[in-house]
């Protein structure tokens, strides 16, 4: 994505597109951002499952042999598809012709699917949905994103070396800065000190003039 920098407040030098990116992944992270504090401490995560779709099936998270995987098949073409080339079942197809059965035996599809699922690893029906033009995607954990290369775009760093857990946001205009670490109550304890100590010294010396 990238904005047209045109804003008459914007000197010509700086009247150029401006690259903007935003990572979704990230977003989620920073969205996250209690689950990725313990993840982040090694404490123990909260997972949840059963997403059903109340439009379409199958549509949520299934169980495979090594965690789980999101397939999404919106129209009966991507349905069949996915039964004859991925999972190589015809029968499989024809027990669940159409999203409306599959909405009225939604818990019996989603047991028979895992049952077939969980015989290979999500990488393995990844790479064929890929194949086929079907959106699938292994689902990751918390403590397992931490560990992707997406998501060191997600932090930051304060100019006292604590992790910043963002967004993920960037563009080419506002180049990527530490941020200012947390205030402590005594951080301008000696500033304000040797303030209050020079002000008290000019007013005495002040009023020893007056007098």
């Amino acid at each position: 994505m990238c904005l047209l920098g045109s804003s008459p407040t914007l000197p010509d030098s700086e009247k150029k597109v401006i690259h903007v990116s935003v990572s979704l992944a990230g977003t989620a992270m920073w969205l996250q951002t209690g689950q990725v504090t313990r993840a982040l401490e090694g404490k123990e995560e909260f997972l949840r499952t059963g997403n059903q779709d109340q439009f379409a099936v199958p549509f949520s998270y299934y169980t495979t042999k090594n965690g789980l995987i999101s397939i999404a098949t919106v129209n009966e073409d991507q349905f069949k598809k996915f039964c004859l080339h991925v999972l190589k079942d015809e029968d499989f197809h024809k027990k669940y012709p159409t999203i409306q059965i599959r909405l009225e035996k939604q818990h019996e599809f989603e047991q028979d699917l895992n049952q077939k699922l969980k015989t290979e690893t999500k990488e393995y029906w990844c790479h064929l949905c890929r194949q086929h033009n079907l959106p699938a995607a292994p689902v990751l954990t918390v403590s397992e994103s931490i560990k992707q290369g997406f998501f060191k775009e997600a932090l930051n760093y304060s100019t006292n070396g604590r992790t910043v857990i963002t967004h993920g946001g960037r563009n080419s205009f506002f180049k990527k800065v530490p941020a200012t670490p947390a205030p402590k109550l005594d951080r301008d304890h000696e500033n304000l000190s040797d303030l209050f100590t020079q002000d008290a010294h000019s007013y005495t010396q002040n009023l020893k003039a007056a007098l």
